[in-house]
């Protein structure tokens, strides 16, 4: 869409900004980096507001009736002798959407204001909905949220993101935030003194930057030079380790020993020792439940698979892990448009089918053979695309739309025939629901994360019955429960990112963490399914792999491993076993069904 060639814009001492070649494509980019770095001159040049001194710069305009270009500065650019309300009308061609955006950016109550009168955080917001407001097929904003405080800028992206994906348009936002280009973007540039240091997708910058410099654009992490590795891991870590990627496990033969721990909310960070006398240094790492005092030892660990690069121990088959499990079979997913989507939740149907619920939005019915019998899209996934499909008593579908807030109920053709819930955390509201369960007696067990995390119990008709657990690290609380069954009037949970399964009796009473002091090491336990013996499968999204447990909570069998080749799974994030007693498992980050059995 801008393609801009040996671009230069001369400043006092040095370049403002020096582009050899650069191509910006449709979609959301962010353009990244520190203040001076230039990003404000990229976007004064792609807008017009200034010219280079030397270079092309060409945009391509998309086609279509509407606006090509709408621009919002990172001062807002706003018109002091209009009212905000008069600031919409003014660019709005339908003038009906003009009072649900001063809604959606919380600015009905200061719409007959001038900007004289507002804060800097409600002009910002002002700028936004200008923007929006013109229908314009490509938005170029500059910082659009930077005086906005945090607990309420996360609402006003998901409003901006939502409204951009809708109509299909372009949005160019420039940021020195990485939260927002992790969360939102396809693309990134990132400018360092005025030249561009990276451009490409977010998703190798994040995981695997090629410098310490580059990987600090999308915020905190650790550098371990590979001959570093084996001095603070037991394995050969890739050189660029984010803060979930690590945890610090006490551990009395552990080689390290803690200093000190600052916590830092979701993460801390640590300094810690190898040896007595040995080198000395920090890392950013996944909190735990408790601060590991000063003078505790410990060892550090891999979290997550990354990349193909193994975990400490996972895929490594030990003492009770021996499994007689095979992958029969990977099949994808039909494809929607030019891509091929990923499978997130699978059901079984009856004997010979399942359903499939996937990252396109769509709920599939596959045979015996994995082909599909038909499919139907979900009523809206424009923001977000649904996480959990159960098979009702009654035959009825029923799926959590995760992003929409609630639960969509389906006959087996794919009409709609109801939904529940609305956005909120009372009584039969949801903010993130993924998952839905029934019980024989008909009560249906809905999951939920997003800082609500519970699950809630409904009758038949709808009727919240009991709130099970709360947000938080301690037994009997979660932080995003992904994963449930029930059976013998128990309720299992998976408690994804405190690695664990839960026990509830099924009226929300806490029973225990399964297998208790001695439980198995589980890394992001998604899935969870019970199979026709009784015995507990769950997919654990950090280690590619199927655990199979008792339900008491003891190791019977690992299957699997982190990997993209045949019998491998990357960040698998559901499954369900037949009555034959065959695993189907959503290896969602290789965009396919596997098939295993004994």
């Amino acid at each position: 869409m801008f393609q801009l060639e040996r671009v230069r814009v001369r400043g006092a001492a040095a370049p403002r900004l020096q582009v050899d070649t650069l191509s910006l494509l449709r979609g959301t980019t962010a353009v990244l980096g520190p203040s001076g770095s230039g990003k404000t001159t990229l976007l004064d040049l792609l807008v017009g507001f200034a010219q280079p001194d030397a270079g092309t710069l060409r945009f391509d305009a998309p086609p279509g009736g509407d606006p090509p270009l709408a621009w919002s500065p990172a001062q807002g650019g706003t018109w002091p002798h209009l009212t905000v309300r008069a600031h919409l009308t003014a660019v709005a061609p339908a003038p009906d959407e003009v009072g649900a955006l001063l809604a959606t950016f919380d600015l009905s109550d200061v719409a007959e204001r001038r900007p004289a009168q507002l804060s800097l955080g409600q002009l910002a917001r002002l700028g936004v909905a200008r923007a929006l407001a013109t229908r314009a097929r490509v938005l170029v904003l500059d910082e659009p949220f930077a005086h906005v405080d945090a607990g309420r800028a996360r609402e006003y992206w998901e409003a901006l993101h939502s409204e951009v994906t809708r109509r299909g348009a372009t949005l160019v936002f420039a940021t020195h935030d990485p939260l927002p280009v992790l969360a939102y973007a396809e693309r990134v540039v990132c400018l360092e003194h005025g030249r561009v240091t990276y451009h490409g997708a977010v998703d190798p910058l994040y995981r695997a930057p090629e410098t310490p410099e580059l990987a600090r654009n999308l915020g905190p992490f650790n550098w371990i030079p590979p001959d570093e590795a084996t001095t603070w891991t037991d394995s050969v870590a890739p050189r660029c380790l984010r803060p979930e990627h690590l945890t610090l496990h006490p551990d009395p033969n552990g080689p390290l020993t803690i200093e000190a721990t600052r916590l830092l909310g979701a993460t801390s960070e640590s300094w810690v020792r190898r040896d007595a006398d040995g080198p000395r240094r920090s890392f950013v790492h996944r909190s735990s439940a408790a601060p590991l005092a000063a003078g505790t030892r410990a060892v550090l660990r891999l979290a997550l698979c990354l990349s193909g690069v193994a975990l400490l121990g996972a895929g490594c088959v030990g003492h009770g892990e021996q499994s007689s499990m095979r992958a029969v079979g990977h099949t994808q997913l039909p494809v929607l448009g030019k891509r091929i989507p990923a499978p997130r939740s699978i059901a079984v149907l009856d004997d010979d089918h399942v359903l499939v619920l996937d990252n396109g939005g769509r709920v599939l019915v596959l045979d015996r053979a994995r082909q599909p019998v038909r499919q139907w899209a979900m009523p809206d996934s424009a923001v977000g695309k649904p996480e959990g499909v159960c098979l009702l008593r009654d035959g009825r579908i029923a799926v959590a739309d995760t992003h929409y807030s609630r639960v969509v109920f389906f006959d087996p053709t794919g009409r709609v025939l109801t939904t529940w819930g609305s956005r909120g955390s009372g009584p039969g509201q949801f903010l993130y629901p993924i998952k839905v369960i029934q019980d024989p007696a008909g009560f249906l067990y809905v999951a939920e994360y997003g800082s609500n995390d519970r699950i809630q119990k409904f009758s038949e008709d709808g009727q919240v019955v009991a709130t099970i657990g709360s947000f938080g690290t301690e037994p009997g609380q979660f932080q995003r429960p992904s994963g449930l069954v029930w059976h013998a009037g128990l309720l299992y949970v998976a408690d994804a990112i405190n690695h664990r399964i839960q026990v509830f009796r099924d009226d929300g009473r806490f029973v225990s963490v399964l297998g208790g002091a001695t439980a198995p090491e589980l890394k992001m336990p998604y899935g969870l399914a019970i199979g026709p013996g009784g015995d507990l499968f769950t997919c654990e999204y950090g280690a590619g792999r199927v655990t199979r447990l008792s339900r008491d909570g003891r190791l019977i069998e690992r299957f699997g491993g982190c990997g993209r080749g045949p019998g491998q799974m990357y960040t698998p994030w559901g499954l369900t076993v037949t009555p034959d007693g065959r695993v189907l498992v959503a290896d969602t980050g290789n965009n396919r069904l596997v098939e295993w059995h004994g």
